[in-house]
């Protein structure tokens, strides 16, 4: 449920429910009397229109951020008063558009919540009184009495926009303000056959009744989510349910902190552990192996030990054996199954079709010069014949 009430005299009030159907509304007596019922889930102060400016201008910005603070800046020139008396609201904006502000003076912002303060009212939202005039279609403009007024008029404009203007200046503002070509709905038939003289089918009669308890009846109880309580004006009991969530932030924030600083903490250890790991090995490596060239580095240290195997006599090293073994098993169609280097000799087991390929193979590694092959062992199960030579230099 919400529960609208005015924040100056006359004292209107308004409560709809979940659906946003009005189900009570009427004229309190003072602001004390504007008490909402149990159940009411935001409360809504209506502020009189002729106390809020709004404004379209053009604002520099790529960031809501940085234009909220452009425009009091940016409407310095339009406004009698001084910039820091006032209190400003965005309350639409797009990029590469023009900016639609609300303006109203701070210390009368601060007197209506206090007031609302002292008669009970804990408000949530402040809101322009003409932003509650319905509208009629999406280019229509809407004028109605403002309060009990029928000198003092609330124009809405658009769906943030919005004005109050006396009546007798009216006629000049549609001929010379007025938005767009649309329509132009007079809640007074009087004036709205003033108007239609000089400005034809444009203007039409449309009575949606005087007070916010008829406006919000046709328009459903759906209202524009302005706020002008923001910044300075947060609602007290607004920023207290917000507590637990900083809170809560700040944990998170300080929890990721310390566990950022441990993970770090413990880097920095591995790495002086594994610094000093490194020195050990190296140390005993230098013992055992002094003069070593590529100490510390592995992959030359490998090449170098195979550089000094196929350096051996004969030109016979470990590649030049594997080299020669495998061209003689594919040769015969043999296909390798274990391969062991010692003692700059190879133990090669492999897989033939018969025992006769075995002795073939023998007979190719013996032909080929500087070489000596032993078969070692043979055998055949299960339809499979193996056999195990000894190649080495001879």
């Amino acid at each position: 449920m919400k529960f609208y009430f005015s924040l100056e005299a006359p004292w209107f009030f308004v409560l709809t429910n979940a659906k946003g159907e009005v189900t009570d509304a009427g004229e309190a007596a003072d602001l004390a009397s504007c008490a909402p019922p149990d159940g009411v889930t935001e409360v809504i102060g209506i502020a009189p229109g002729e106390a809020v400016t709004t404004r379209s201008v053009e604002v520099p910005g790529r960031r809501r951020g940085h234009v909220e603070a452009a425009m009091p800046y940016a409407l310095e020139d339009s406004l009698s008063e001084d910039v820091d008396a006032l209190h400003f609201t965005l309350l639409g904006w797009e990029a590469g558009q023009p900016a639609e502000v609300a303006v109203v003076a701070r210390d009368r912002l601060a007197a209506w919540i206090a007031a609302a303060r002292d008669a009970g009212l804990r408000m949530d939202r402040v809101i322009p009184g003409y932003l509650l005039l319905p509208r009629y279609d999406g280019d229509s403009v809407t004028v109605a009495p403002a309060g009990n007024s029928t000198e003092t008029l609330y124009v809405r404009t658009g769906d943030r926009m919005g004005l109050t203007i006396d009546r007798e200046f009216l006629p000049w503002w549609i001929a010379e303000e007025a938005p767009g070509e649309g329509t132009i709905s007079v809640t007074d038939l009087t004036l709205a056959r003033e108007l239609s003289a000089d400005h034809g089918n444009r203007v039409r009669y449309w009575d949606i009744g005087a007070t916010p308890g008829d406006w919000l009846r046709l328009s459903h109880g759906e209202v524009v989510p302005v706020n002008l309580l923001h910044g300075d004006f947060v609602p007290a009991h607004r920023s207290r349910n917000l507590l637990p969530l900083k809170a809560a932030a700040v944990a998170g924030l300080v929890a990721v902190a310390l566990l950022y600083g441990s993970l770090l903490m413990e880097s920095r250890r591995l790495q002086a552990e594994d610094q000093e790991l490194n020195q050990e090995m190296n140390s005993v490596f230098r013992q055992h192996f002094p003069g070593e060239p590529w100490l510390g580095r592995p992959r030359f240290q490998v090449e170098s030990l195979l550089q000094a195997r196929e350096g051996g006599s004969d030109g016979f090293g470990f590649q030049s054996l594997l080299a020669a073994i495998t061209g003689v098993t594919r040769q015969h169609r043999a296909e390798i199954e274990e391969l062991n280097f010692r003692d700059d000799a190879m133990i090669v087991l492999c897989n033939v079709r018969s025992l006769s390929v075995l002795d073939e193979i023998q007979a190719s590694l013996q032909s080929l010069p500087g070489l000596e092959a032993e078969l070692l062992s043979s055998g055949a199960r299960d339809d499979q014949v193996t056999g195990r030579f000894r190649v080495s230099r001879s």
